[in-house]
């Protein structure tokens, strides 16, 4: 018989969404008090999507904070698409369950998946970058990628840059001062960067001309179509 993933403090979990059709504010704000890695930063983003009034949901990297933006996605009338490399969506609602888009596999699914404008999301929050092993190269890559699927205007949240065990946290430092990108980093419960797209350069050669390095010291060339 096959074992169903589960996250951190999972009996948990399951305890305050049971009966749930969406997470209530009790639970969110719950979440709020609590010590795990994104607790302090879901009422963020919770309000960023809600006031942004986001259709377009995107998160790559299963935890509590899907449930929240399930929520929201339901609040704006919108679609929520959630992508893991394992396959959580026993963990949503009926309710949730009809605004959510769930993509069991890795992020290249989801990246593959937007050839038009009209797919363009509002909002993305990667939360896939605190594995063992994960490189600034593949980091990187993500992060560019994800900036190409986002409309102008739109948000990018990243949880863990505060965190020097990864490379991310190097990387954050430098997209904070890209010119076309509105960065401002939370330092507190692993980090999280907030990122706007402010104009259309970041898709052609921008973040390479602006000098965005390699830990090997070879210039990226990602950009480059």
């Amino acid at each position: 018989m096959e074992t169903v993933p589960r996250i951190r403090r999972h009996e948990e979990f399951e305890s305050d969404i049971a009966g749930q059709s969406f997470i209530d504010n009790s639970t969110l704000f719950k979440w709020y008090t609590e010590d795990h890695s994104v607790s302090k930063h879901l009422l963020t983003m919770y309000s960023i999507v809600r006031g942004m009034n986001a259709k377009r949901i995107l998160e790559i990297g299963f935890g509590r904070s899907s449930k929240v933006f399930a929520r929201v996605a339901h609040e704006n009338g919108g679609v929520f698409t959630c992508c893991d490399r394992f396959d959580f969506s026993y963990l949503f609602s009926r309710e949730e369950q009809e605004v959510t888009h769930f993509v069991h596999g890795n992020s290249d699914k989801v990246w593959d998946s937007i050839r038009e404008e009209k797919d363009l999301y509002d909002f993305a929050f990667l939360d896939h970058f605190s594995g063992e092993g994960i490189s600034y190269r593949f980091c990187l890559r993500e992060i560019i990628t994800c900036m190409r699927k986002i409309r102008p205007g739109g948000i990018i949240c990243i949880h863990d840059v505060a965190d020097k065990r990864y490379p991310l946290h190097h990387l954050a430092h430098k997209l904070e001062r890209h010119p076309s990108i509105n960065a401002l980093i939370l330092p507190y419960q692993q980090g999280l960067a907030i990122l706007q797209k402010s104009g259309q350069r970041i898709l052609h050669h921008s973040m390479e001309d602006y000098g965005i390095i390699l830990k090997s010291g070879i210039q990226h060339r990602l950009l480059k179509h």
